[in-house]
Parts: C-alpha cells; sequence; structure tokens
C-alpha cells in the first residue's frame, strides 16, 4: 500500500492547525491537547518544520511556533520532504540507492513519470488548500482527482 508516513501526516495536521490560527503562537504542549497527537511526538516535528523554516520558533515564556510564511506559499510536498525525505515510488528513484537490477529493469521510466506525477501534486498543494478545504474539489479537478464529476 502506498501511504505517507504517521509522522508526515501528523506534520501536515500539525502545519494546517497552526495556519488555521496564524496570529496565534503555539506551545507544544497546546499543539498536542488540540490535536490529540502525544506531546513527545508533537516536540520532535515541530523540531524538523522548524529546522526546515516551515515554521518559525520564538522562545521564552510567551514563545510558540507559527508559519514561517503565508499558507499559499507552504507546499504540502515540503512538510512531507522535511519528515520523509525526498519523495519517491521506489527506491531506484532516490538520488542516494544504486539498483541491483538497473541493466535488465524496464520499469524505472514508468515509475518515473507516476512518482513525477506525485511530486508535482503534492507540490501543486499548498498548506492554505489544505486549510480552506473546499478548494480541494477545484483542485482535485484541476490536478487530475475527480475528472468528469
Amino acid at each position: 500500500m502506498l501511504r505517507v508516513s504517521r509522522m508526515a501526516d501528523y506534520a501536515v495536521l500539525l502545519a494546517t492547525y497552526i495556519g488555521r490560527h496564524e496570529n496565534d503562537l503555539h506551545s507544544s504542549a497546546g499543539l498536542s491537547s488540540a490535536t490529540g497527537i502525544p506531546a513527545p511526538t508533537v516536540s520532535k516535528l515541530l523540531k524538523h518544520l522548524a529546522r526546515d523554516n516551515i515554521l518559525i520558533s520564538q522562545r521564552g515564556i510567551l514563545g510558540g511556533y507559527s508559519l514561517a510564511r503565508a499558507a499559499k506559499l507552504i507546499s504540502v510536498a515540503e512538510i512531507i520532504v522535511s519528515i520523509d525525505g525526498p519523495i519517491a515510488m521506489t527506491d531506484c528513484l532516490s538520488a542516494d540507492k544504486d539498483c541491483d537490477l538497473q541493466e535488465s529493469c524496464n520499469v524505472k521510466e514508468p515509475w518515473k513519470k507516476i512518482s513525477d506525477a506525485i511530486n508535482s501534486t503534492l507540490t501543486e498543494l499548498s498548506l492554505e488548500n489544505i486549510i480552506q478545504g473546499n478548494d480541494l474539489k477545484d483542485f482535485a479537478h484541476t490536478y487530475g482527482g475527480a475528472k468528469g464529476k
């Protein structure tokens, strides 16, 4: 089964929550309480997202986390890559992997096309699209989802 990791899913959920409440600073404990994600997991994810400039961390008693830039400028792909690393459908498409079957393989190019399409869709899908939700129907139609529906 192809799926986004649980940690990447949680990271998108956290970024969405922060984006929905963009005028607030969010503590790790507050985000854990609001989302139901365990506090240690929230802390770990927030550090990754801040390291990759998706979130800004402000220290101090009144500190917390906020989006590093507007939600429309943060892609879902960027969040997933921050947590899971590069998005690739198969190991042979990962830059750091070698394939033992490269000489006889005839499926690398089709997998690359599929992987590129998924990457493109996740890159085009912004955090703002997720936050607004109702835009997803238009997004899906535009990017190959609900064609003809």
